[in-house]
């Protein structure tokens, strides 16, 4: 899942994005009863995510897919809609090995961002910081990410580690503009 959020601070202003990593083989499976088929059968996680609003609540969902193709959702979270979250600037997309658009740090360089955040809510499988950087920035390659690193620029929870950095859930990936 790719979520961004804008937050503004006081003197700086900065961008949020929750991810969601899955692993490269994409394992997610659930059995249960299709609709459609007339039988249980084994959904998938598409590792695709939706977003619906209803009065002040956003729901998350999971969309899974049998064999067949048809679809059942489940609901991953519920969120309150605040002055952080403009449904708007919502995009959905997905953190599995090219399933979503990468970001690109010269839309946000010379703005009004100075700082961008990305959440990892769940980390499945084995990620490092530099080649999950050099893969999902757009505009940088994966050397320029290890020497922004190197420099400081690119902070894991607040704090200067190595390119190789294996990511786990609930971390923060900083990367100062």
């Amino acid at each position: 899942m790719f979520l961004p959020i804008i937050q503004e601070g006081r003197n700086m202003s900065k961008m949020t994005y929750q991810w969601i990593l899955g692993g490269i083989s994409n394992d997610r499976t659930i059995l249960r009863y299709c609709h459609n088929c007339g039988r249980k059968v084994s959904f998938r996680d598409s590792m695709k995510r939706r977003h619906n609003a209803n009065g002040k609540k956003i729901f998350e969902y999971a969309i899974y897919k049998c064999e067949r193709n048809h679809t059942w959702n489940l609901l991953l979270n519920t969120y309150k809609a605040g002055e952080n979250i403009k449904i708007s600037e919502l995009e959905v997309q997905t953190a599995g090995i090219g399933d979503f658009d990468s970001i690109h740090l010269s839309e946000h360089r010379g703005g009004d961002i100075e700082k961008i955040d990305i959440f990892l809510e769940e980390v499945n499988g084995r990620w490092r910081m530099d080649k999950l950087l050099g893969d999902r920035i757009a505009d940088v390659s994966r050397t320029e990410v290890c020497e922004l690193i190197r420099q400081g620029k690119i902070l894991l929870d607040g704090k200067e580690v190595k390119q190789n950095a294996i990511l786990k859930s609930q971390q923060t990936i900083t990367i100062i503009l």
